[in-house]
């Protein structure tokens, strides 16, 4: 081997480790930004609100399954943020929105101070919280905005010019991104609150720009453009919510077969204090795998250098 091609191999080398060890520190750093503090899972395949509702005739609500469906909540926490990511099992986009989906209507009501209040800010889901919970925030998610309510926000009224796509209660610190069928909703501390110890309602309807507050109509005809079903129930206080994020010990049929039904809230406990990573974390399999391969790798590399330098 020339005292040139050693050269390139030494540098090549060098860059090797240089470039492994960015990619591993990146990666930790990373993963030590957010932590997971709640995620709860949600049954497939039952965005059907009390069991018997069914999407409407037009072909935008079938071009996939389970448009509806929340399968998983989770949120995420960082030292100056939360990030909330929402599972479904199909997200459509046949509107083209700001943020990738068009169909479902989030509503996702916290409670994470002493007082609050115990009436639902906007009425049309048509459903009641328990007596112990009582909201102090409100965030109510479509494809075009993300609004932030508190007991004291104005209501605003439905004005048809402008489709409900405007923003007067945007969150400010809102950052929404769509990952397949994933959302995630970013939000600072500072607007949100602390969520240590708190309780959330989620509810999932399907949105539509001149419904009240937002929410599909239900009907016991099939429609282009209404929810159908055969409920007995009052279809002005029967709740018109596709899905919830349903706690353990609860059906979701048993509770939204009811007028203006009650919808439990599920805890957020507070977080486990963290604790510095020791030589057992190291050790961790993630770890070694990423270890074994760069070995390999550099094994590689050797063979190439001695193949060359046997050929020349």
């Amino acid at each position: 081997m020339t005292l040139i091609s050693r050269k390139i191999w030494q540098i090549i080398f060098f860059l090797s480790i240089v470039i492994f060890l960015i990619s591993f520190l990146m990666t930790a750093v990373y993963a030590a930004e957010y932590r997971v503090v709640f995620n709860h899972l949600d049954a497939r395949g039952d965005d059907f609100g009390p069991g018997n509702y069914e999407y409407p005739l037009n072909h935008i609500f079938h071009e996939a399954d389970n448009i509806f469906d929340i399968q998983a909540l989770t949120i995420f926490e960082s030292e100056h943020s939360y990030r909330f990511r929402f599972s479904f099992g199909s997200l459509t986009d046949p509107w083209n929105s700001e943020y990738g989906f068009s169909l479902p209507l989030i509503e996702l009501y916290i409670d994470n101070q002493n007082s609050g209040a115990n009436q639902p800010f906007h009425e049309g889901a048509n459903i009641t919280f328990a007596e112990d919970f009582n909201w102090n925030k409100f965030l109510k998610i479509s494809g075009w905005w993300a609004r932030l309510y508190t007991p004291e926000s104005e209501e605003e009224f439905l004005d048809l010019n402008e489709l409900a796509l405007d923003d007067k209660h945007q969150a400010q610190s809102a950052e929404i991104l769509r990952d397949g069928d994933d959302l995630y909703l970013t939000l600072a501390k500072s607007e949100l609150g602390s969520l240590d110890n708190s309780s959330v309602v989620l509810l999932i309807g399907s949105f539509d720009p001149f419904g009240f507050d937002y929410y599909r109509d239900l009907s016991r005809r099939r429609q282009l453009w209404k929810i159908y079903t055969e409920t007995d129930l009052d279809l002005d206080k029967a709740p018109r919510v596709m899905d919830i994020l349903t706690p353990g010990p609860y059906n979701q049929r048993n509770i939204l077969n009811n007028e203006l039904a009650e919808v439990p809230a599920i805890r957020v406990k507070a977080p486990l204090p963290e604790r510095r990573r020791g030589i057992i974390e190291f050790f961790m399999i993630e770890n070694l795998l990423i270890v074994f391969a760069f070995l390999i790798y550099l094994a590689l590399i050797k063979i190439i250098a001695y193949k060359f330098d046997y050929n020349k």
